[in-house]
């Protein structure tokens, strides 16, 4: 948190140099935790017992990735693992999360209002068993985004956020990926413990 009297009247170069996360401490008083819990709260998950039965929504699909699909572009078939996969930009993760809601994410008749975010949880969406997986996305409303990214420099999140995840997904098996993501870190905050997370619903 910003703390001392020279933070806290920051003035437009300190501003410019400091990341998303400095900046929202500074402008809502709020510590990296409390920002952690206010993202959280915001977020909506897809429900387990979906996720259970469909536990990858399109398992032919994988993101762009200059590392892992060098040379293609949205609408290229790639190979994974011998196999071949489409490349998709995120509108697919977007698609996919409506279908495991029941609602429409695109279009004129979208019953999700512009502005809620479809995120990843792990990272691997090169990987066909992560991009569109129901316990590797999230929604979040957009404005929050940014302070999910890596480049926010907030550590922290991403170690709650997988931390949610795995309780709800893995903690008691609703999925078996050949590829399991890590277990996470349980050095978390003590109200993380007890979090109740929010999940996306048709209703």
């Amino acid at each position: 948190m910003l703390d001392s009297e020279s933070e806290a009247n920051m003035n437009v170069p300190q501003l410019l140099s400091a990341s998303p996360l400095r900046v929202f401490e500074w402008a809502t008083g709020k510590t990296d935790a409390e920002v952690v819990r206010i993202v959280l709260n915001a977020s909506l998950f897809i429900h387990p017992s979906l996720v259970r039965r469909t536990p990858i929504m399109l398992p032919d699909c994988v993101r762009e990735s200059n590392a892992h699909h060098p040379g293609k572009e949205k609408g290229d078939m790639s190979v994974w693992k011998g196999r071949q996969v489409k490349v998709c930009d995120n509108t697919t993760a977007r698609v996919a999360f409506g279908r495991y809601i029941g609602r429409s994410m695109n279009g004129k008749n979208r019953e999700v209002a512009v502005g809620w975010e479809v995120a990843h949880i792990w990272a691997s969406v090169h990987d066909p068993q992560y991009f569109t997986a129901g316990w590797n996305m999230y929604l979040i409303p957009g404005f929050l985004r940014v302070l999910t990214e890596e480049q926010a420099q907030i550590p922290l999140f991403a170690k709650c956020l997988q931390f949610v995840a795995w309780n709800l997904f893995f903690k008691n098996p609703v999925a078996v990926p050949a590829t399991q993501p890590p277990q996470p870190s349980s050095d978390v905050p003590e109200w993380l413990i007890t979090f109740e997370p929010r999940f996306a619903s048709a209703t």
